[in-house]
């Protein structure tokens, strides 16, 4: 069982200067590997390599920027299959670029957008795996992130705006994680597109 520390305990322990008790997470962490080896598929039909789902409850999908985040995390001691986790959409672009909003093994669909974090979450595991991601490997990945990161340059940027802000179509704007939103008004911020890395820094890398 896990050892439970309430808040009032912890900030007694920090302003005595002491360390507080180590805290058993085992249990945690052999429920943590279950649901996600659980939640792992062979490639299939629109799947073209193995992965993950999001959940196989009601989730049991592969999102658009969630699978960015089952990249990061398998990049410290899976990057083969992190790396894989990464390209999965990638597999789907159409031929404007853009991703699919989701897919699984027996359909997908174009019908909403996520941020595109996808360079972000590329250079949080090249900063982790220099050696894996060699300069054959990012020439690979250069034309799917440049094609993406322009469909959002090129296509998602609303006539009327003339700030540059980008346009994230989702029925749940501003209730969900994936949007990201200003504290007022639920208008998407240009922030998310930042979040991308731009085609330069790969360049530089690869050059």
């Amino acid at each position: 069982m896990v050892d439970e520390i309430s808040v009032e305990e912890l900030k007694a322990l920090v302003d005595a200067g002491r360390t507080p008790r180590v805290i058993d997470v085992r249990e945690a962490w052999e429920l943590a590997a279950y649901v996600n080896w659980g939640a792992g598929i062979r490639a299939g039909g629109l799947v073209q390599r193995p992965a993950m789902l999001m959940s196989k409850n009601h989730m049991d999908n592969i999102w658009s920027w969630d699978h960015c985040f089952n990249a990061m995390a398998l990049c410290h001691h899976a990057p083969e299959q992190a790396l894989n986790e990464w390209l999965v959409l990638f597999d789907r672009q159409d031929e404007f670029g853009a991703l699919p909003d989701c897919i699984n093994p027996t359909h997908g669909h174009f019908n909403y957008s996520k941020p595109p974090v996808h360079g972000w979450a590329l250079r949080f595991m090249l900063d982790r795996q220099p050696k894996f991601f060699t300069r054959s490997r990012l020439r690979q990945l250069y034309e799917p992130l440049a094609a993406w990161t322009n469909w959002w340059l090129n296509h998602r940027r609303p006539p009327c705006r003339l700030d540059g802000r980008k346009l994230i179509f989702h029925p749940q704007a501003g209730q969900r994680a994936p949007e990201v939103v200003r504290n007022s008004g639920g208008k998407p911020s240009s922030a998310c597109t930042r979040r991308s890395l731009l085609p330069m820094r790969i360049s530089r890398v690869i050059q």
